[in-house]
């Protein structure tokens, strides 16, 4: 009886820590979802600081296409006054009749290339803004969607929670195995308690038989057994007896059983 309570304590303490194990794993899917959330709210925050760099291109676009309009304007100049040579070797007696104009001219050249690579820049940087605007107004999108600044303080809270939670959870599982491990021997040392019982009452039941076909036979007690009840009543096994002749035999049968039943309460 004693075991059995013991078992139905273990039981239930089984059942309680499943259930317990099953909400934390619940609270521990719950902390896993509010930490991607504040992930992903961080790499939002990050792009955000990154697109902040806009404002610094489109004033470095600005200036190259005012640069680029300058230039632009002087090439004309120079276009127009080109657009009449003298003769064809204008260049060459240039440089010694007026070194002024032909040093003008190779500048010209000179600022027709950086015109062309200026150009080229231009392009490139306004493709780079057409992306970053893009990229901001989804990020834009992205933060509008986004829980609050707040939820980026809770972050390391969270983490430490989840971090807990997660060895505690650990904790219990171990626990929880134990438990189930002493269930287990508790059920194959009932089992085998049971088995010694059996043997012990098969092996009683033997003895009294070969005593009773002895006293039959010997003719020393009736087989009205019933009628000597009160006289000499003892117990073992959960069984009562009447016996008045062969009582050291009996006696040695209570004993074995006395013992037996003693060193396996002792043993549980």
């Amino acid at each position: 009886m004693k075991q059995r309570k013991e078992l139905e304590s273990l039981v239930q303490q089984r059942d309680f820590l499943d259930n317990f194990q099953k909400k934390l794993n619940d609270e521990i899917v719950l902390l896993y979802e509010k930490l991607k959330i504040q992930s992903s709210a961080l790499k939002k925050a990050l792009l955000q600081t990154e697109t902040r760099n806009i404002a610094k291109l489109k004033a470095e676009v600005f200036y190259l296409q005012k640069e680029y309009l300058r230039e632009t304007t002087k090439v004309k100049v120079l276009e127009e006054e080109l657009e009449s040579p003298m003769n064809v070797h204008r260049w060459r007696k240039l440089a010694a009749a007026d070194p002024t104009s032909f040093e003008l001219i190779t500048k010209t050249q000179t600022l027709q290339k950086r015109l062309i690579a200026k150009t080229e820049e231009v392009v490139e940087k306004e493709l780079l803004l057409q992306q970053t605007k893009k990229l901001y107004e989804e990020v834009k999108e992205m933060l509008r969607r986004a829980p609050g600044p707040e939820v980026l303080m809770n972050l390391r809270k969270i983490k430490e929670a989840l971090r807990y939670k997660t060895r505690e959870a650990k904790a219990l599982a171990s626990e929880l195995n134990m438990y189930h491990s002493q269930i287990n021997e508790y059920k194959l040392e009932i089992e085998r308690l049971n088995n010694e019982i059996q043997d012990l009452k098969k092996k009683f039941y033997a003895k009294i038989q070969r005593l009773t076909r002895k006293n039959n036979a010997n003719k020393i007690i009736p087989l009205d057994i019933k009628k000597n009840i009160g006289k000499i009543k003892r117990s073992g096994g959960g069984f009562k007896f009447d016996i008045p002749q062969h009582q050291d035999e009996v006696e040695e049968i209570y004993a074995m059983a006395d013992s037996n039943v003693n060193n396996n309460l002792v043993a549980v």
